[in-house]
């Protein structure tokens, strides 16, 4: 090679673009998946669950009122031993629609805490509120025929289906 060394040999035409290419500065790729897969698996997986949460929270609405009924002659009915819900139910089932994807705070909020729960297979949870006086009106409370209205919720946590059993 005649003592040129493999420096020598590169053209000034290359050699400015060896320099430019070492003097400007490299493209770094900033993003929040970038920063989400950096990081440590636990602190990953927390992120991960908190951020499905919320998202899951965000389902459903809030119940303001109901046009006509009255909330509060509804949650002092407990059982529906006083017969105060018989005159409540039309009202109610006429504005069902509004009860529909509301999520059980704001359920127990305006009707109450439910005089029956029951939960299905699919961690569906059934609201039970009875609606006339009958044998849930004894001590203790038994489970009774009386007519009843049921509220079921979705896995989500909003309300999915309202049924009144005569």
């Amino acid at each position: 090679m005649n003592g040129h060394t493999r420096k020598n040999l590169i053209t000034p035409a290359c050699q400015i673009c060896v320099t430019l290419r070492t003097l400007a500065p490299r493209p770094r790729v900033f993003s929040v998946y970038y920063l989400f897969l950096r990081m440590h698996p636990t602190l990953r997986h927390v992120l991960a669950t908190a951020t499905f949460s919320l998202l899951l929270s965000a389902c459903g609405h809030d119940l303001r009122a109901i046009p006509g009924f009255d909330a509060a002659a509804w949650r002092q009915d407990a059982y529906g031993c006083q017969n105060r819900r018989t005159a409540l139910l039309p009202t109610l089932l006429q504005h069902r629609d509004l009860l529909y994807d509301t999520r059980t705070d704001a359920i127990d909020a305006l009707l109450g805490h439910p005089d029956e729960n029951e939960l299905s297979e699919q961690t569906e949870k059934i609201y039970i509120y009875y609606v006339a006086p009958g044998a849930q009106c004894a001590p203790r409370h038994p489970r009774s025929p009386a007519s009843k209205l049921r509220l079921r919720f979705s896995p989500t946590g909003v309300l999915s289906e309202v049924l009144y059993q005569p």
